[in-house]
């Protein structure tokens, strides 16, 4: 029965096993071996039985047990709680070693039963039980089949089989009857499969393609803005060059003004001089006429030339009023149109106070020239009360000309002061003219800025559409982070004097997806692992674990601990040459890590996973003897190097790129 083409038993060691109390071993099997001998309970059937307890036997009542508590010897009663079996054999012959094991000279297995538990071992590495089926399935013995293992009294109900009965027995003798199972693995993978992709399909008509169409919308609103923007700035240039046009002219006009008023108070100036020196000539009369009192009809005449000279001066000092008047408005004009400029421009306040401070100045100017107008009014009331004196008796005559002597001094000092105001006068007109110069500079200004009200409503009715778009996508980002509650680290109570600045992240939030395209494999690469914690060291892991605070079960990756796995570059190399560069990558070159400080744990995540463009070149790439690594496809299949197949993915990935999407744009 156990005379094997492929490879022989060797050895078995049993321990605790049925009647198999203490260590046994038993060796040195002949390669032709097939049969026991021996007395009834000497323990033949127990041995048959530890056979098939290694090759992985699934019904228990097979081997005599309901339970995998009877197969520990004398369970609960002599203390004993622990079995192990134990199988070596000889796979010294490559030609027919099992696929993958043709490296090895002994392959040994073994399956330990602990307090109920069961604990399965393939060359002194734990590994599933499923993984050893497969294996002796591969050679053709699968001891799960019915007819597999005959007990006594059923050989004539062998003999007795039917035809179908019979071919099966004889397709798993063969092996093609682990074919037959894997076929409908795979029927029934391609079912799921083709159900997931109806759904997608249903996914991508209700859901995808309406986005599409407003993505598509929104770039039409896009580029009507720009045209927009474009026509704005051509129309803000013309404005502004109509606005410096205009400007220049109201300063050519004002030019003109100015210097018309200057040619009238020149003129205004010189009769000034004149009646200056007229006055001079009739105080030297009137010194001589002080000698001559009683001469009043010399007196009468050079009163009557004083009247009409005091007329001169009041005419010329209205015209000298209404040129004075006249500046005045043309500065009002010119602060209006500063403040102007101010309101337009409000970062050249610097300019707008210099202006200030000269027009304080021109004010100065005008209350000295307030004041000395008044001294003129004093005067004309000191030359009304001479004339009313000349009616008096002789003795207030004498008495009125002292005064008007007197008022005569003090309208020469008067006089000299007008004309000492002349040059402060001129300084006033200059600064007028360097007021305007910087009027000028200020409309330059102006024009450079460009502004345009209709423009600025425009930018604010922009700025509204874009404020309005921002709180959709905030809304959008709040929807969709409600979707992912797993991946928030949860407390059921808070842990005294913890940094929550030490937990980094699950490892779905800490990568960004370099190409859309690749999230389904990556997603099926990491699988669990996406949301694991990111640490930053063991002994907060076991303060956390003593605190007991976390409300679900968490698989945590301290960064001082984790080891960074990444495949030898040499079989990346050789992988490549099999499919091309661009069909073959390691997974983790796929990923962009947020903070290189987690790169550690991501290596440990993703390093070992080649993605492959489709399943001929994952199968390729993973089966190759100088590669030999877990391959994943872009659709989310699985080769793993055993020769185990798995399909079927989660979509964690994905509706990551759909939150980091509008937070990015946010």
């Amino acid at each position: 029965m156990f005379s094997i083409n492929v490879m022989h038993l060797k050895r078995i060691e049993l321990e605790g096993f049925k009647s198999y109390r203490q260590r046994t071993v038993l060796d040195n099997f002949n390669s032709n071996f097939n049969a026991i001998t021996g007395l009834n309970g000497s323990g033949k059937s127990n041995i048959l039985d530890a056979i098939c307890f290694v090759l992985g036997i699934t019904n228990l009542s097979h081997v005599r047990a309901a339970s995998l508590q009877d197969l520990v010897s004398d369970y609960g009663k002599t203390g004993i709680e622990r079995a192990a079996v134990s199988v070596v054999f000889d796979n010294s012959n490559r030609a027919r070693s099992p696929y993958g094991y043709e490296n090895f000279d002994e392959i040994v297995i073994s399956r330990v039963i602990v307090s109920g538990q069961q604990k399965c071992f393939l060359n002194g590495s734990i590994c599933p039980i499923s993984k050893i089926i497969d294996l002796f399935r591969s050679i053709h013995m699968n001891v799960n089949n019915p007819h597999f293992l005959i007990m006594q009294g059923r050989i004539t109900k062998v003999l007795n089989m039917k035809p179908l009965e019979l071919l099966s027995m004889m397709e798993e003798a063969t092996g093609t009857k682990m074919y037959e199972s894997k076929r409908q693995v795979a029927e029934h993978l391609i079912h799921s499969k083709e159900k997931k992709f109806k759904e997608n399909e249903r996914l991508l008509v209700d859901a995808v393609m309406p986005k599409i169409k407003k993505l598509n919308k929104q770039k039409d609103e896009y580029n009507q803005l720009k045209l927009a923007k474009s026509k704005l700035g051509m129309y803000e240039r013309l404005v502004a060059a109509y606005r410096y046009h205009e400007t220049k002219e109201n300063i050519s006009k004002l030019n003109t003004l100015k210097e018309s008023s200057m040619k009238s108070i020149d003129n205004e100036q010189k009769i000034m001089t004149c009646k200056k020196e007229k006055y001079t000539e009739i105080e030297v009369e009137l010194k001589a006429l002080k000698k001559k009192q009683g001469q009043s009809t010399a007196l009468t005449k050079l009163q009557e030339e004083l009247s009409n000279c005091n007329k001169d001066e009041c005419s010329a000092q209205s015209v000298y009023e209404s040129k004075v008047d006249a500046l005045k408005k043309l500065e009002e004009y010119l602060q209006s149109l500063s403040d102007h400029i101010a309101k337009t421009e409000k970062n050249k306040a610097d300019k707008n106070e210099i202006y200030t401070q000269r027009k304080q100045a021109v004010e100065e100017e005008e209350d000295e020239f307030q004041r000395l107008k008044d001294s003129a009014k004093q005067y004309q009331i000191m030359h009304d009360v001479l004339q009313n004196g000349m009616t008096v008796d002789t003795e207030g005559k004498a008495f009125t000309m002292a005064s008007c002597l007197t008022a005569k001094k003090k309208l020469g000092k008067k006089k000299e002061m007008q004309v000492a105001a002349i040059p402060e006068q001129k300084q006033l007109m200059s600064d007028l003219d360097k007021l305007e110069e910087e009027v000028q500079n200020l409309e330059s200004s102006i024009a450079a800025l460009q502004f345009d009200q209709h423009q600025l409503n425009e930018v604010n009715k922009s700025y509204q559409q874009l404020s309005d778009d921002c709180h959709s996508l905030e809304v959008k980002l709040r929807q969709l982070e409600s979707q992912f509650p797993s991946l928030e680290v949860r407390f059921s109570e808070q842990v005294p004097e913890f940094d929550r600045n030490k937990i980094k992240g699950r490892v779905a939030e800490l990568i960004r997806i370099k190409n859309p395209r690749m999230a389904v494999a990556l997603d099926v690469t990491a699988g669990g692992k996406l949301y694991s914690v990111v640490i930053d060291s063991s002994e907060t892991v076991r303060m956390l674990n003593d605190a007991k605070c976390l409300k679900q079960r968490t698989t945590f990756l301290p960064l001082d601990a984790v080891e960074s796995k990444i495949l030898n570059r040499d079989v990346i190399r050789r992988a490549k040459s099999l499919v091309g560069d661009e069909n073959c990558n390691l997974a983790v070159d796929l990923v962009e890590c947020v903070n290189p400080e987690f790169q550690k744990a991501i290596d440990h995540v993703f390093g070992t996973t080649l993605v492959c463009t489709n399943s001929e070149m994952a199968k390729t790439v993973c089966f190759d003897k100088g590669v030999r690594a877990r391959t994943v496809t872009l659709d989310g299949d699985v080769f793993s190097p055993l020769g185990t197949l798995t399909g079927g993915f989660q979509q964690l990935l994905l509706l990551l790129l759909s939150l980091h999407s509008p937070s990015s744009r946010l």
